[in-house]
């Protein structure tokens, strides 16, 4: 799996399988936050215990590319995920624009 691969399903869990939710990483109704549902995918996708340098090598750059996707002046992407403005559809848009830019760099 590649980053861009791995953030590609984690917009789709937050929009299938889970809601987003600002404020906690998950909720008990089975929300997740931005950062909690790139976690979740990427250790779906290398469930093993002895795997976690391969987790660590997707998650690392996948979540680089969310970084790098946020808005001028925003550094943290939790802090920017607990706005309280902040929609649904941005989190999507970030995700967008984190995709695109995993592909562009060949991840």
């Amino acid at each position: 799996m590649k980053p861009s691969e791995a953030l590609l399903a984690a917009k789709a869990r937050l929009m299938f399988d889970t809601k987003w939710v600002g404020h906690t990483p998950s909720s008990q109704d089975g929300e997740d936050c931005t950062t909690t549902a790139l976690s979740f995918t990427v250790g779906q996708a290398l469930p093993h215990r002895d795997q976690q340098t391969e987790r660590d090598k997707l998650g690392g750059p996948a979540t680089h590319y969310l970084r790098e996707a946020l808005p001028e002046g925003h550094r943290f992407i939790f802090a920017w995920n607990d706005q309280p403005e902040r929609t649904f559809q941005e989190v999507l848009d970030l995700y967008d624009a984190a995709i695109s830019l995993a592909k562009d760099a060949g991840e």
